[in-house]
């Protein structure tokens, strides 16, 4: 029979675990950029519907891109816009779970990869997951999101689950990202699918790359490599990128496609 003491002492233990494995400098950096960034877009005030100054300096617009704005292919992980089963402040749902998401997955990515590749990892399949969606080019504008880099740490965390040497998270590993991807799945937009499909494919590829080919020239190359094909994609798109604007500021707000969540139609 279990005395009240054992009961705390594996309580304790098992807290213990959970304050090891979270303890990941690189994930609880971006965590920490991400809640930061969450006080400040509410701080900000708003600018038109729900997005604020902050966001709109940041956001994945097409205005902005068609203007040569190109860090809105990166800069749309940093803010969270209100999701569609938001509880409490505006973005609030949206944060929390892309927070926990890092925290469940990001940890063991990080010490499989080290902080620099993980950190390649995040930046470039957060690039991906938006800079890709001027090829669908979907009716939706002033969106935003960290699951793009989210997703691509569970891409890189699927990947290396089947990459020597094992692990014994792997089954674990693996239920965990299966769960939380049909969870971003699952009833979701089109264009939140296309912004998690694409954080997802190039965090399998990067996290691969990274684990076989650690050098950091190799790291930095790839990663910055990556972000320069989106650029040229993006340029090559410009005429696109203004005709769906149009096409967006013209359709009637009932008709629009929903994306995380959309601002009125106004150019950023």
């Amino acid at each position: 029979m279990q005395t009240t003491a054992g009961v705390e002492a594996d309580e304790t233990t098992a807290w213990e675990r959970v304050v090891r494995y979270v303890a990941a400098p690189w994930t609880l950096t971006i965590v920490a950029v991400v809640c930061i960034m969450f006080v400040a877009q509410h701080l900000s005030g708003v600018w038109s519907g729900d997005v604020s100054h902050l966001q709109r300096a940041l956001n994945f617009s097409l205005h902005g891109l068609a203007h040569g704005q190109w860090w809105r292919i990166v800069t749309p992980n940093l803010t969270n816009g209100p999701s569609s089963h938001d509880v409490g402040p505006a973005g609030l749902t949206h944060v929390v779970f892309n927070v926990v998401g890092l925290l469940a997955v990001g940890p063991v990515v990080e010490r499989r990869l080290g902080g620099p590749r993980y950190l390649a990892v995040a930046v470039g399949a957060g690039a991906v997951a938006y800079g890709w969606l001027v090829v669908p080019l979907p009716l939706a504008n002033n969106f935003d999101g960290t699951s793009g880099v989210v997703y691509g740490v569970l891409g890189a965390a699927a990947a290396l689950t089947f990459s020597p040497p094992p692990h014994r998270w792997d089954r674990m590993g693996l239920l965990l990202v299966a769960l939380y991807g049909l969870s971003g799945v699952d009833g979701q937009t089109a264009v939140t699918t296309e912004i998690h499909a694409g954080g997802f494919i190039a965090g399998v590829a990067l996290g691969l790359a990274f684990d076989r080919f650690r050098q950091p020239v190799v790291v930095l190359s790839a990663t910055a490599g990556t972000i320069a094909v989106l650029l040229v994609l993006v340029a090559s798109q410009t005429s696109r990128i203004s005709a769906t604007e149009l096409q967006l500021l013209q359709q009637p707000s009932s008709q629009v496609v929903p994306a995380l969540r959309l601002a009125p139609p106004t150019p950023a």
